[in-house]
Formats: C-alpha cells, structure tokens, sequence
C-alpha cells in the first residue's frame, strides 16, 4: 500500500507531503482522490519538519482556489496541508467529496457538522448558505491541520 507521505532519507526529521490538486472550496469541481488511491499532481511535494505534523499523520496538501472559507483564515492561493483521515469532530476544517445522483459531484473544504443523522458542511462566510446531506453522499478525505500562505503574494 502506497503511503501519502514520504519521509526524506537525508532528513529524517522532515517529509514531503504531495501536492495533489487545485481545491475550490467553494465550487463543484470532481477531484477525484480517495483515501486509497491518490494521485500526485505532477509529482510537486512541499517538506514539512515532523515538527509540525502528527509522528504517525499520513499528510497531503491542497492549493486553495476561491473564498468560501476566508473567515476560517483561508484564502484563495493558500495551500493546506492535511492528514488523511476520516475521524473528525463537529467544526473541525476538512476536506470533503460529495456525491450526487450522478456520482462525485464536488470535494470542497468546509467545517464538518453532524447534526440530526445529516452532515451539515458550512462555508466561512456570512454571505454563503450550509449545504445540507445524508451522511452516504459524503467521503471525508482529510482534517485540515496547517495553513501555508506566502505573504506579499496578491490575493484575488
């Protein structure tokens, strides 16, 4: 079984976390990973000390595209570094794909909620309603546990 995370044979101390796609927190774009099978956008990797990262986290990160979750500190640009799993809390920031009548609809990011047998995922803005769904229409990919943002950069 492939891990996400590799450790760097020369550093012990750091891994490289792939990078695997664009994510749009708030639109409908199909990603297309899952917890077993993830594919590596171009082989692009950031090193992260274990310093900042769980010994045992299995970690991946995600370029943020759009503003859905600005208020969470998540700007469009940012990238996300997150570990694989599917054990989260209410409120905790995740990445999720949703599935519709016609299979995988969107992964987005969004804080997780489980209320009343449903997951209620809500964006990080006034101005956007929750969505709503049953909890089989969802796949959590992962917990958001680091923000990486380059300062200076121009945001859109």
């Amino acid at each position: 079984m492939m891990t996400m995370t590799q450790a760097r044979p020369n550093h012990p101390a750091s891994i490289d976390a792939p990078v695997l796609v664009r994510q749009a927190p708030g639109s409908r774009p199909d990603l297309g990973f899952s917890q077993v099978e993830l594919d590596r956008a171009g082989g692009d990797a950031i090193e992260l000390t274990r310093s900042l990262v769980s010994e045992q986290a299995d970690v991946f990160t995600l370029g943020v595209s759009g503003n859905s979750m600005r208020d969470a500190f998540v700007n469009d640009g940012d990238i996300v570094v997150l570990t694989a799993t599917q054990n989260v809390l209410n409120g905790d920031l995740i990445a999720v794909q949703v599935t519709g009548e016609n299979g995988p609809e969107a992964t987005m990011l969004k804080h997780y909620y489980r209320e009343n047998g449903h997951v209620h995922l809500q964006p990080a803005r006034p101005d956007m309603l929750p969505s709503w769904y049953d909890p089989g229409q969802v796949t959590i990919q992962g917990k958001v546990v680091l923000i990486s943002r380059q300062i200076g950069r121009e945001t859109r």
